[in-house]
């Protein structure tokens, strides 16, 4: 099956909302298509990368991890970043027993690259790093869905 699930961020600075869209029934588990459209207008020019990380638990997943997730990886121009992120979380067949009908549960996020701390790290409105902050603090996109 394929699955689109999207969610907006938008705003001057950050802001999450969104929701998961149930495709039509297919017959088997396939890649799920994550779609965020980000609109970044107020972020630090130290930051050279954006993330959108995402992740997908549940029963029906036997990876060791416990979990399947990918991440995909912007360029911002002059601290701003205003694009359609599309990250697919796909796995190979041995990483699920039995998904049809189980519920699963997904995660996504952002993080950025600091260029002149060299490392990676979440946004939030209170961050002690100020290459890191964004106001309001973005929040993860979570729901559920059934396989």
């Amino acid at each position: 099956m394929k699955m689109r699930i999207a969610y907006f961020v938008t705003a001057s600075l950050l802001v999450v909302s969104g929701g998961a869209v149930r495709p039509v029934e297919a017959q088997a588990v396939g890649d799920v298509t994550f779609t965020v459209p980000l609109n970044i207008t107020q972020m630090s020019p130290d930051i050279t990368k954006v993330a959108v990380w995402c992740r997908i638990t549940g029963p029906a997943i036997t990876s060791r991890s416990g979990n399947i997730g990918t991440q995909v990886e912007l360029v911002p121009q002059g601290g701003q970043l205003v694009t359609t992120a599309t990250v697919v979380v796909s796995w190979p067949p041995t990483d699920l027993t039995n998904p049809a009908g189980t519920q699963a549960s997904y995660t996504c996020s952002l993080s950025g690259y600091s260029n002149s701390l060299q490392r990676w790290d979440i946004f939030r409105e209170d961050h002690p790093t100020p290459a890191f902050r964004l106001k309001p603090t973005p929040t993860d996109l979570t729901g559920t869905f059934v396989w």
